[in-house]
């Protein structure tokens, strides 16, 4: 399953950062929620081809700033600006207990295969009194196409994780405060062809079937599509997105 993951956005390095609409909006939102106050040493998982990563170091201008990526043409394509760059995988961090005084995340924790042990693990990277800041896209994301899904047998969705057990999660970690809060987007497409397109340019295409669906099943998609959610012009599609903030109170 993850090299699956890793194979998608290895190809998609070079498109990604003019498909990506709602990422962007995920990273400037987080962005927002952080703190500027010149950490010693940042740690961002997942940092794709450098959207959020751009904005961090702008805004917060870490002394020392570490990236890791799954995909080495991402770590590569992120790798411009300051700090060291890794491929690595983020359920599996390089990195010593306590070493970042922040740990930041912006669209890649609803990746991780086993986040019940993932999370808590990379989360022990943080010093005492050390902060994390995480966007994770949940469950409620491409509702309209879970709905056609059912009924066509095209657009499988990837199994997302609710809101809610991200917050039960934390809320078991010893040492460890969090805040947590959900925001919904509904972003309009032409077609449904043109949304497919995007999403396939972003990398994130692993929805963890294995068969593909018929011609027929992807032309009724379509036709469904607009007939129950489209406008005539446009189709929406919507996306769930959890902003996690909290600090370790201690190890």
């Amino acid at each position: 399953m993850k090299i699956h993951i890793k194979r998608f956005f290895d190809k998609a390095a070079d498109c990604y950062d003019s498909s990506a609409d709602i990422q962007k909006i995920a990273a400037a939102r987080l962005c927002s929620l952080i703190e500027a106050d010149a950490p010693h040493t940042a740690v961002e998982i997942g940092t794709g081809s450098g959207i959020f990563t751009g904005m961090f170091i702008s805004r917060c201008r870490p002394q020392r700033f570490i990236g890791l990526d799954i995909a080495y043409s991402m770590a590569k394509a992120s790798s411009s600006f300051p700090g060291l760059f890794i491929q690595a995988d983020g359920e599996r961090l390089p990195l010593k207990n306590g070493c970042a005084d922040i740990l930041v995340s912006s669209s890649v924790l609803q990746w991780f295969q086993r986040p019940e042990i993932s999370i808590p693990a990379a989360l022990d990277t943080l010093r005492t009194g050390g902060r994390f800041c995480f966007s994770v896209f949940c469950d409620g994301t491409f509702a309209e196409m879970a709905v056609l899904n059912r009924i066509t047998g095209f657009g499988s969705v990837y199994p997302l994780k609710t809101a809610a057990f991200y917050d039960s999660l934390l809320s078991e970690i010893p040492g460890i405060s969090h805040q947590l809060e959900i925001h919904d987007y509904v972003l309009k497409f032409p077609d449904v062809k043109e949304f497919l397109k995007k999403q396939k340019a972003t990398g994130a295409r692993f929805t963890g079937r294995t068969t593909a669906a018929g011609k027929d099943s992807y032309r009724r998609f379509c036709e469904l599509y607009q007939s129950f959610f489209g406008d005539g012009e446009t189709i929406p599609v919507t996306y769930r997105i959890a902003y996690i903030t909290g600090k370790r109170a201690h190890a």
